[in-house]
């Protein structure tokens, strides 16, 4: 897709539980074009004991984002909020807000496509390999 313009941002903040303000994960968040990834590196996941995220990440396609929204800088990085519409909110905080700032333009376009052309399932055109 030509809306993703970076498709892979490491070093991003997960917060787990948004009641406990000091409760991060530390991983790496790609985007696809049907989906979103959150994926924890191996330390975390040893350490911290992830029985909540199976595999140690979490991925979320683009069709169940209700909205995004980026809060001010802080101390610690920018916060990115993403609401799902199956009730499943994610807190993000970026070390960068150049990187912030691109996700949430890329999410933005992608969970609200514009026309029919842009939705990526009917947009599909498999490339033939002859031998």
């Amino acid at each position: 897709m030509d809306y993703i313009t970076k498709p892979c941002v490491e070093n991003v903040l997960l917060q787990r539980n948004l009641r406990i303000s000091k409760n991060y994960i530390t991983g790496t968040l790609y985007t696809f074009p049907t989906s979103f990834m959150f994926k924890c590196n191996e330390s975390d996941a040893t350490s911290k004991g992830l029985q909540s995220i199976p595999g140690g990440e979490i991925q979320v396609p683009h069709c169940q984002i209700e909205s995004i929204e980026r809060l001010n800088l802080t101390s610690s990085g920018t916060p990115l909020y993403i609401r799902c519409k199956t009730f499943l909110v994610l807190k993000f905080i970026f070390r960068r807000e150049p990187d912030a700032n691109e996700v949430e333009r890329t999410l933005n376009r992608l969970s609200k496509p514009v026309s029919i052309e842009e939705i990526s399932v009917l947009n599909y055109r498999p490339t033939l390999f002859i031998a």
